[in-house]
């Protein structure tokens, strides 16, 4: 009986709390609360399997380290090139007409990916 209390008090403080009572680091570009995150973390990591993270990305609603953001080449906003694949043309119309909507009410401005870019959004089809 006493091992499955030490168990169950080890299990339970080897984990990270992740709750409102936990210090919220508050910037000008990330979520101001934890509702905020809440929603910010089931918009990129939802049930559907949308959206393909690396194993290390796959529980942060956002990179701090400036050096890891999209470079803004003095505009104020960020270029981020894309890519979709051929397998979703037919979305392509749809795709930019989304693109149109984050240029006029975010910072975001996606551009075509050309030679010069390694870093950028792929689109294509697959189960999710």
């Amino acid at each position: 009986m006493l091992w499955k209390i030490l168990v169950a008090i080890a299990t339970f403080f080897s984990r990270p709390f992740h709750g409102p009572e936990q210090p919220f680091e508050i910037s000008l570009t990330g979520p101001k609360s934890w509702k905020e995150a809440t929603i910010a973390m089931k918009a990129l990591h939802n049930e559907e399997g949308d959206m393909r993270f690396s194993p290390e990305y796959r529980h942060g609603a956002g990179i701090k380290n400036e050096t890891f953001r999209w470079r803004n080449k003095g505009t104020g906003k960020a270029e981020i090139p894309y890519y979709i694949h051929p397998s979703i043309q037919n979305l392509a119309p749809l795709i930019k007409k989304a693109i149109d909507q984050y240029h006029k009410l975010t910072c975001l401005r996606f551009v075509e990916r050309g030679q010069k870019h390694t870093d950028y959004v792929y689109m294509f089809k697959d189960s999710g």
